[in-house]
């Protein structure tokens, strides 16, 4: 079975459990939070990913680094992925497990990429687009700043990518150029 459908079948399992002990609020905090501490911690990253590492070593760092810190659910997650040999996906499933939150709660997820900084107003035009195209009503957006693309913005949001950005248009003048 391929990852991407195995992460969605944890996720949604994960999710529907979640939200039958009325605890999604509380879970989506610590999948972030899990999120965040497998990414920045190598050492870790890699203990999920190595097949090597025996079951009972793993759930004993899991025990010792998370029981007390994530909530009774998410922490059974994580071992019952370990005790199934499928924590090499547990990010893919994290991942999954947010994307399915936003779309029940009607939640667009954008990265927006700039040039530089922009106020609030421009940013408000670009939320109410983002709104329209997604057909969601609440959008979360995500900005980060890139000189490289000298001016405009990339916005990206579900499977789609909208290039404004001065870098795409004078790529383009570039290739028509070439073809003419």
């Amino acid at each position: 079975m391929s990852l991407d459908k195995l992460s969605f079948r944890y996720a949604t399992a994960l999710y529907q459990e979640a939200a039958a002990q009325n605890t999604l609020d509380s879970s989506l905090q610590d999948v972030k939070d899990l999120i965040k501490i497998i990414n920045s911690n190598d050492e870790l990253n890699q203990l999920f990913q190595n097949p090597i590492v025996d079951v009972e070593t793993k759930r004993s760092i899991v025990q010792s680094l998370f029981q007390s810190k994530l909530t009774p659910l998410v922490y059974n997650f994580l071992i019952l992925l370990i005790d199934n040999k499928r924590e090499a996906g547990v990010i893919p499933m994290l991942n999954k497990f947010i994307d399915i939150y936003n779309d029940k709660h009607g939640i667009s997820n954008v990265q927006l990429i700039l040039a530089s900084e922009i106020d609030n107003t421009t940013l408000n035009k670009i939320e109410s687009f983002i709104k329209t195209q997604s057909g969601k009503p609440n959008v979360v957006i995500n900005k980060k700043v890139d000189e490289s693309i000298l001016g405009g913005f990339i916005i990206n949001f579900g499977d789609r990518i909208y290039d404004n950005s001065v870098k795409r248009k004078l790529q383009q003048i570039k290739n028509d150029l070439i073809l003419n």
